[in-house]
């Protein structure tokens, strides 16, 4: 009996650093998106989670008075033998359960916020561009995004005027070559590429191999009267062979090398 309640009263304590956790990789960074390692983990779990637990231990008992009993806190953690004492904490807990649900709440919506800002932030002020550490595992996103070009200091994105995209598919053996926009992707739960959704403005058909110097040339979305010239397409990643990423800068010229993955 002990070890259950001990185990799950270990489980509330490191759990905002979970939450936390889940608020910095959060949106376009989606844990779903993240290689999990056990390590990083319980790393995650513990140190943040203590962190946050002591400040809102002095934060909870400064909004409602309530005093939390730290050594009731640790007798359960380390386990108990003494029947009578374990009763009257027991009895306290059921006095004060609806602090106590109150006192875990605050605590994980507080740990979600401050991983939100701290997304935000690192975001906001490019860290993730400027420092690997800081950088987040979700490739793809860099790459479609453009956010590539800042990080290998090709260009800023505020010269682009937008993003074309290149993409060698193999259809039933035979070569087709898209050109258009990325306007969605799908990620494998290793993080890999699962697929893209494909806004085509141009499409060639290669019945060879791949060629590798193709003249560049500026791809115009078409007028909203030529409907039939768009196609919408979703591209499994199995069938991908190449991808390249042509950014056109403001100033109409293109940078000399496409990015290719």
């Amino acid at each position: 009996m002990n070890v259950a309640v001990s185990s799950i009263l270990l489980f509330l304590v490191f759990s905002p650093g979970i939450v936390f956790r889940r608020g910095y990789y959060s949106g376009k960074f989606s844990r779903k998106y993240i290689k999990i390692d056990l390590i990083d983990e319980i790393t995650w779990a513990i140190i943040p989670g203590m962190i946050i637990n002591i400040g809102c231990i002095y934060l909870f008992q400064w909004i409602t008075g309530y005093t939390i009993n730290i050594s009731s806190l640790g007798f359960l953690l380390t386990g108990f033998n003494n029947n009578s004492d374990s009763s009257l904490i027991f009895k306290k807990i059921e006095t004060n359960l609806i602090p106590i649900a109150l006192f875990f709440i605050l605590i994980w919506v507080l740990s979600f916020l401050l991983g939100k800002t701290g997304l935000l932030f690192v975001r906001f002020f490019k860290l993730d561009h400027k420092f690997t550490s800081l950088r987040f595992s979700n490739h793809w996103y860099y790459f479609f995004s453009g956010e590539y070009l800042e990080i290998n200091k090709y260009n800023s994105l505020e010269d682009v005027e937008f993003l074309l995209f290149e993409v060698w598919v193999d259809v039933g053996g035979k070569i087709e070559k898209f050109i258009g926009f990325v306007d969605e992707f799908i990620l494998s739960k290793d993080g890999g590429l699962e697929n893209i959704y494909f806004l085509v403005t141009k499409e060639e058909v290669k019945d060879n191999e791949i060629e590798e110097d193709v003249e560049i040339e500026v791809i115009k979305l078409p007028d909203s009267g030529d409907q039939n010239t768009i196609k919408y397409l979703m591209i499994p990643s199995k069938s991908i062979i190449k991808i390249s990423m042509w950014p056109e800068l403001k100033t109409d010229h293109l940078i000399a090398d496409r990015v290719n993955i």
